[in-house]
């Protein structure tokens, strides 16, 4: 996924899950143990398309929740999906503190994004990296480096979502499923 159809670069890393359509930001990253994980070991080209034209040839028409976790490309993907965000009422997405890729998007761009769309920043579930150079030293937290962020509609931007379906029972649905987002998190 990606905001729009294309072919990009993407490049796949040592250990699978740090793969990106970003390449790693060796000089970034080199301050931290295991930083090898990021080499690139192949580069390929991949067809991209918006999360918005998938749904909508999947025959989706109703999205709560959305999660995403892309190593930097979370807001290009929502970009890609501007058409069904007033609807969604919740959202997990990882968001970096720190330039892990080269160009890709950081948490207040992504925030201030889905601001737009009546997201609020509900909470962070925080991920540290010890740098090499005094890693034995202090606490064992570290420097925050990415988080999952749980964004919810405000209570004025599920208001405007539920006042704007015609359909009583549509708008108790959207509730009900709403409530049991907000109990699952």
């Amino acid at each position: 996924l990606h905001k729009e159809k294309a072919s990009l670069d993407f490049y796949c890393t040592r250990k699978q899950e740090c793969s990106s359509l970003f390449y790693p930001n060796r000089s970034f990253l080199n301050k931290f143990p295991e930083s090898e994980r990021f080499d690139v070991v192949e580069k390929s080209t991949l067809k991209t398309d918006s999360l918005g034209n998938q749904l909508r040839s999947a025959g989706v028409d109703d999205v709560d929740f959305i999660k995403i976790d892309t190593q930097g490309s979370e807001l290009a993907i929502l970009e890609g999906a501007k058409n069904i965000l007033p609807q969604v009422f919740g959202m997990e997405i990882e968001v970096e503190f720190s330039e892990m890729y080269n160009g890709q998007s950081l948490f207040s761009e992504v925030e201030q994004f889905v601001r737009r769309y009546d997201f609020e920043l509900f909470d962070l579930k925080p991920y540290y990296w010890k740098r090499i150079h005094g890693a034995q030293y202090g606490r064992t937290k570290g420097q925050l480096i990415f988080a999952d962020a749980l964004f919810l509609k405000g209570a004025q931007g599920l208001s405007k979502y539920l006042n704007g379906l015609t359909d009583e029972e549509q708008r108790k649905s959207k509730l009900l499923r709403a409530v049991v987002v907000c109990l699952l998190y």
